[in-house]
């Protein structure tokens, strides 16, 4: 028969039998007919098939009556009325708890809560190896051949029918199926792809970003790396323990327990799980917990499956006990315009925050390009004011339309004021130290608001050459510098493009006569940062802000003469 594929057809045979259909008194061209026409898979068979499509097809009528047939049973099984246990599947799956140290009579999560330890290493490799609490399942008929490939394979899956299964249930089936066969097409309703995608993880940045992250809670727990050849893998390792190999920045999260990281790398078709033991302050190890597998087998596949479920296990476990992290490590924070379009990104490192701000010439509210806003980090690196952002390595550049920035210090992002009047106190004290810098090297800020400082816990330090001092309070730095300008300049600001959106008020901002903004207008928008407290503000504390607001207070250096701001508490 023209266009007749043998393979095609043994594929959509297979899956038909997998279904319930019985195919003995029918013909290879029967089938023939139905791969050649539109019907190249069960899912569209099955969704979209008709009688009247399947006897214009030439099909004998049993063929058409008992694909009919299964058409009613998946509509009942993707109803409300049909099995769909895959939820309840996965909770099965994963309630096996993980082991702990011995002595230990804590948290399930204590393996991860540990850290470290002599038996750590062991104890994960034995928990990874433990069985599920039920096999993972395969489609019925449509795996025979990779079952036959190693008698090891039943320890991890089994088969059963596809049909009678609910839409979730159905694709956990085969997806391990395709898993199992390393067939990821469309004739088994499974995402196409390839065997690498079991390890394919998030876009990297720059290089600076591990290929796959997972977080719990903000925690960074489990990351891999990915190389394109075999003979890479010890590169791919070595990696793991260089890229972020911890699982938050401690300096932001002082006196918590920091736990301990697992991992893999893989290279070509071989890929195996470590688990990052930190041995010291400085050194990370990556010791592994698996035995390497060969994913371009049956068995590798499946393992690599198994050993990800038993992780994220031990996740699930550790989810209870994880602190409060207000960003992960290595996540990416979108800022997102009209139209849903992407303005700006942020990703955090360790030591540095890359920022990448799109379409930087035409954001709204700019004023400066970019090499004046090059001039102005110059000399802030220059002034070296501990409540400043300013440049890591001197990395500021355009990649086409967008500014690239490598910013530092790594803090935590103020959302609001603070709790108390003592720390409002020495959040202003930052913030003004900040403009009056800004100032003395000639520029204004233009968008002081609290989502714009950043605060250090007193254990952090705002630079490498600034260790905090012992009981030194937290400090707070202004950042987000983009919307800057020369504090000479004359731009008539009192209208769009040159307003921006978080103005309160651009007419009780800006010079009254030219519409420029001055360094009169930075200090008024300090003052907006002591409106909308969670407390009542002192005399003093009021008295501060309606000078500002108003231009009485002539600098940001004598708004930090202020009686207010020199109070203790």
């Amino acid at each position: 028969m023209v266009g007749a594929d043998p393979t095609g057809r043994e594929q959509l045979r297979t899956a038909l039998i997998a279904c319930g259909a019985d195919l003995t008194h029918f013909e290879d061209t029967d089938l023939d007919k139905l791969w050649v026409g539109r019907y190249r898979n069960v899912s569209s068979l099955l969704e979209d098939a008709t009688w009247r499509g399947l006897s214009a097809a030439g099909l004998p009528p049993g063929l058409v009556d008992q694909i009919l047939a299964l058409q009613g049973r998946a509509a009942s099984a993707a109803g409300a009325g049909g099995p769909d246990t895959s939820h309840a599947y996965m909770r099965l799956a994963l309630a096996g708890a993980p082991p702990q140290p011995p002595g230990c009579s804590g948290s399930s999560s204590a393996v991860l809560l540990s850290g470290g330890g002599n038996n750590l290493q062991q104890q994960l490799a034995q928990h990874l190896d433990q069985p599920l609490a039920v096999k993972l399942p395969v489609g019925r008929g449509l795996s025979r051949d990779a079952l036959n490939s190693s008698s090891e394979l039943l320890d991890y899956v089994q088969e059963q029918p596809l049909h009678g299964l609910g839409a979730d249930a159905r694709r956990l089936t085969v997806l391990m199926t395709s898993v199992l066969t390393g067939v990821f097409e469309d004739c088994w309703s499974g995402a196409a792809g390839s065997a690498d995608d079991l390890l394919s993880g998030a876009a990297t940045v720059a290089r600076l970003r591990p290929d796959f992250l997972f977080w719990v809670c903000n925690a960074l727990l489990f990351k891999g790396e990915e190389k394109a050849q075999a003979s890479a893998l010890q590169d791919a390792v070595k990696e793991l323990t260089d890229k972020m190999a911890t699982s938050w920045d401690p300096a932001l999260l002082p006196g918590a327990s920091m736990p301990c990281m697992l991992a893999y790398a893989a290279a070509g078709n071989v890929a195996q799980f470590f688990a990052l033991v930190r041995r010291d302050a400085r050194t990370v190890t990556a010791a592994p917990i698996t035995g390497r597998v060969d994913i371009s087998q049956p068995l590798g596949r499946v393992k690599v499956v198994h050993y990800t479920l038993k992780v994220l296990q031990l996740m699930a476990q550790y989810a209870p006990d994880a602190p409060s992290i207000p960003l992960a490590l290595g996540g990416m924070i979108k800022a997102v315009g009209s139209g849903g379009k992407v303005r700006s990104t942020v990703v955090m490192f360790q030591d540095f925050v890359l920022k990448r701000v799109e379409e930087f010439k035409d954001q709204p509210g700019s004023v400066m390009g970019y090499d004046e806003l090059a001039e102005l980090y110059a000399a802030l690196d220059r002034a070296r004011c501990p409540n400043l952002t300013r440049l890591h390595g001197g990395v500021i550049r355009l990649e086409r339309a967008a500014l690239v920035l490598h910013l530092q210090p790594v803090g935590l992002p103020m959302h609001g004021p603070p709790e108390t009047e003592g720390a409002l106190r020495q959040a202003l004290r930052g913030v003004l130290t900040a403009v009056a810098a800004l100032h003395r090297a000639g520029f204004v800020h233009r968008d002081i608001r609290w989502p714009n400082v950043i605060r250090l816990p007193a254990a952090a330090s705002p630079s490498p050459a600034l260790p905090p001092a012992a009981g030194s309070p937290d400090t707070f730095v202004l950042i987000d510098l983009e919307h800057a300008a020369r504090a000479d300049c004359r731009v008539d600001c009192r209208q769009p493009p040159r307003t921006l959106g978080s103005w309160p008020d651009a007419a009780a901002l800006l010079d009254p006569t030219t519409g420029a903004f001055t360094r009169q207008s930075d200090l008024r928008l300090v003052a907006g940062l002591m409106a909308y407290l969670p407390f009542s503000l002192s005399d003093s504390g009021v008295r501060l802000q309606q000078d500002l607001a108003s231009g009485r207070i002539a600098s940001a250096d004598a708004a930090l003469a202020h009686e207010w701001l020199l109070a203790t508490g």
